[in-house]
């Protein structure tokens, strides 16, 4: 049978076989050859070197279903065909031949293509590689001479096709690469010039709103006390009257006799009054006292009490006006900090007032006037905010008494990125910042509560408290750490929603949300961001590890499980 001279092939790589040949032990080649494709099988000399086994250049004839060679259109060999073909498309060649195709850089097949006809009706023989060499050794001597390299080529075909190759971890400084939160950086170091200003350069107390607030709460103090001996002196004025009559119960008994002659008798009480002069004159003076308070005293404290009041409304009123230009329904604003107006003052306020709030006053009438002047300026405050304003307000909130649900988790608010929002990066490294302040260890904060310390230990009558299960919370801490519905009230001012909306780069329309294709930079970004996320949910666990934050807990570990569940959704997608 006569061979057809086609094109030398191109030698491969032995990596590039390697290759090839696992994808045909995996069957994952697609490049199948249908009933009708022609069969391409390569001649090989009686003698060749170890080259030409792993794929030298060589003649590759094409061959036809019906045995025939072809000797018009000759086609580059694809060695995937060989193993590919069916088996019934074969019937010519011997079952052997077909059991040395495994190796598909291996040419196999004889020029001497008679030896591998078999006649019609004989049975083809076991196509086992081993039974074959072994049988036929003297008659097929030259594919003999491949058969080590065939074996050896199969073991690091199977080798490499077990093996797994698993990429390292990124590292932390690989992490940082793909996403580096700037503001956490920033904060730890604002968080400390924050505690320098609040507790040790005494800049409180030189304010003038401290001494306006200062002197409001002695007015207060000086009119609460007045009304209280007001009405102290009331009450003794009524036990007085009780005693101004002495009254005293007189019987007067007379007996007759009826004019049948019997004897009759009546008795007749009634009540003699006698005034007492010695309370008369207690009583006097007691009522001078009143008048002398009500009508002096009162009208003096309440009218220093009111005029201080206007002051501080009046100071108010000149720190709102420094942003008039603001619209009354502006949102909260996150300004980059080139932009920033001026806020010093207006931050010099709020501490002042939240040093108030933070003493143990029972004045529940200056403690609210204080929070609505605090209301009111907080308010201005959050629409020309940076992220420094708004980890400013958080601080202060972190360091107050317990029952901050009730009153000042509003003024926790994490900006939301308008629609056309050109850096939405900052908006997420703001999120993630509040995040990892609130679920952290808040420093000192028994430092900014000492003086309720004091107030505590004052108390002689101590009741114990239970929690929901059962068991003794610790007084004498329960007023420098935070209560769970307070810690709770403030995670949840963080815009889940939001926040996970920029990490996943998700649209919400018509109320639902629709993912953007990611490229490979943006996949990889978002999975730091999420570890970031995991790793400082997980640090709340340490920060807030006692009995009573085990709702708190909860709420953490369902945050992981839906960032991690959200996390392989778009991995799913992505992929």
């Amino acid at each position: 049978m006569e061979s057809v001279i086609t094109k030398p092939k191109k030698k491969k790589s032995k990596q590039k076989r390697l290759e090839e040949s696992i994808g045909l032990i995996e069957g994952t080649s697609g490049n199948a050859s249908s009933p009708t494709d022609d069969i391409i099988l390569s001649p090989i000399t009686s003698k060749f070197s170890e080259t030409d086994i792993l794929g030298g250049d060589e003649n590759v004839p094409l061959c036809r279903r019906d045995g025939s060679p072809s000797t018009g259109d000759v086609r580059e060999p694809d060695p995937i065909e060989i193993c590919a073909a069916p088996e019934e498309e074969l019937c010519e060649l011997s079952a052997n031949v077909m059991d040395l195709a495994i190796a598909p850089e291996l040419d196999l097949i004889s020029t001497n293509f008679e030896n591998y006809y078999r006649k019609e009706g004989e049975a083809l023989p076991e196509s086992s590689l081993p039974s074959f060499l072994e049988n036929n050794a003297e008659e097929t001597g030259k594919h003999n001479l491949g058969c080590s390299n065939i074996e050896d080529e199969f073991f690091e075909v199977t080798k490499a096709a077990a093996t797994v190759n698993e990429l390292p971890s990124f590292t932390e400084s690989q992490l940082l690469s793909l996403y580096h939160n700037e503001e956490i950086g920033l904060c730890n170091v604002f968080i400390e010039s924050f505690l320098e200003t609040e507790l040790r350069s005494g800049f409180t107390q030189r304010h003038t709103l401290y001494d306006l607030l200062n002197k409001y709460l002695k007015s207060r103090d000086k009119l609460n006390s007045n009304v209280s001996e007001i009405e102290s002196l009331m009450k003794e004025t009524k036990d007085i009257q009780q005693r101004l009559w002495i009254l005293e119960v007189v019987k007067i008994t007379e007996s007759g006799e009826c004019q049948d002659g019997n004897p009759v008798e009546a008795s007749h009480q009634y009540q003699v009054g006698t005034f007492d002069e010695g309370v008369l004159a207690k009583l006097t003076k007691t009522l001078a006292m009143i008048r002398e308070r009500a009508n002096e005293q009162h009208a003096l404290h309440s009218y220093s009490c009111l005029t201080t009041k206007l002051q501080i409304e009046n100071y108010v009123r000149k720190l709102i006006s420094t942003h008039s230009n603001l619209p009354h329904n502006a949102p909260v604003s996150l300004i980059t900090e080139g932009a920033i107006p001026r806020t010093s003052e207006i931050c010099g306020a709020i501490s002042v007032l939240f040093h108030f709030l933070r003493q143990p006053y029972k004045d529940q009438g200056f403690i609210s006037d204080c929070r609505n002047w605090l209301q009111n300026i907080v308010a201005t405050l959050l629409r020309v905010s940076s992220w420094r304003e708004h980890m400013f307000l958080l601080n202060h909130v972190l360091r107050c008494p317990g029952n901050i649900s009730k009153w000042a988790t509003s003024y926790i608010q994490a900006p939301i990125p308008l629609f056309d929002c050109r850096n939405p990066n900052l908006y997420l490294d703001h999120m993630v910042c509040v995040m990892a302040t609130i679920v952290g260890p808040v420093k000192n904060r028994e430092m900014f509560l000492s003086e309720m310390e004091k107030s505590v230990d004052d108390i002689e009558d101590k009741w114990v408290i239970v929690d929901s299960e059962g068991e003794d919370e610790d007084s004498n801490t329960s007023h420098v750490t935070l209560s769970e519905n307070d810690i709770i009230a403030l995670f949840n001012q963080i815009p889940l929603d939001c926040l996970f909306s920029l990490i996943f780069d998700l649209q919400q329309r018509d109320g639902k949300y629709i993912f953007t294709r990611m490229s490979g930079g943006q996949m990889l970004k978002t999975i730091a961001v999420t570890r970031l996320i995991i790793k400082i949910l997980g640090q709340g666990f340490f920060a807030y590890n006692i009995p009573k934050y085990l709702q708190f807990a909860k709420r953490l570990a369902s945050t992981m499980v839906h960032t991690v569940q959200f996390l392989t959704d778009v991995w799913e997608t992505f992929r």
